[in-house]
């Protein structure tokens, strides 16, 4: 599937590895990438805006002797800007940190990844998040004293997902309307307006 040349095992010393020392120096409170002052590209009102994000994803998993195992759900932060406005498009424009670890470690993690890059130039974040339990809490977490305004904005398919739910299972309807379908003609996010980090 990989591609790769080397034994199982191999592959699996090394990125333990790896893995071990890139979490020791996390937790030392190390960023990867410098220190730089980002320009923070305008929304369509002229503020500069700064992006911040917070998801779980899904990594399968392979027990002994090629049998199926439970998946893991590291979690995955970001922060990032809007590079379509710059001209150098590339992945110096994200910092991205994740782990298998809790909301606390992985809010720590962004907000060194923020100040890192100037997240207090921004006039306002938008924070995405698909409304995960402690999602918003820990992005608050993070951008508290470092950001000016942090802008929340609901990932609209998850929301959906489980407004189908509702009606297949409460209500009863077998065949909910079109708008919980990806071809939805609906905004991809519903904006909610925060005050200041504070």
């Amino acid at each position: 599937m990989t591609g790769l040349t080397q034994s199982a095992s191999s592959v699996q010393r090394i990125t333990e590895s790896v893995g071990e020392e890139v979490a020791q120096r996390r937790a030392e409170g190390e960023t990867f990438g410098p220190d730089e002052v980002w320009t923070w590209p305008p929304d369509a009102n002229g503020k500069a805006t700064a992006y911040a994000g917070l998801d779980t994803i899904s990594v399968r998993q392979q027990g002994p002797h090629a049998e199926p195992a439970n998946g893991r759900m590291p979690l995955v932060a970001l922060v990032f800007r809007d590079n379509a406005q710059t001209t150098k498009r590339s992945h110096r424009g994200a910092r991205c940190v994740c782990g298998l670890v809790d909301l606390p470690a992985i809010g720590d993690q962004l907000r060194r990844e923020c100040i890192a890059v100037g997240i207090a130039g921004a006039d306002q974040v938008l924070a995405l998040t698909d409304g995960g339990a402690g999602f918003e809490d820990c992005i608050t977490e993070a951008l508290v004293g470092v950001a000016k305004q942090a802008i929340f904005i609901l990932d609209f398919w998850h929301a959906a997902e489980h407004l189908q739910e509702v009606c297949v299972r409460k209500v009863g309807i077998q065949n909910p309307s079109p708008i919980f379908t990806r071809g939805s003609r609906y905004p991809q996010g519903t904006p909610r307006t925060r005050g200041r980090a504070e």
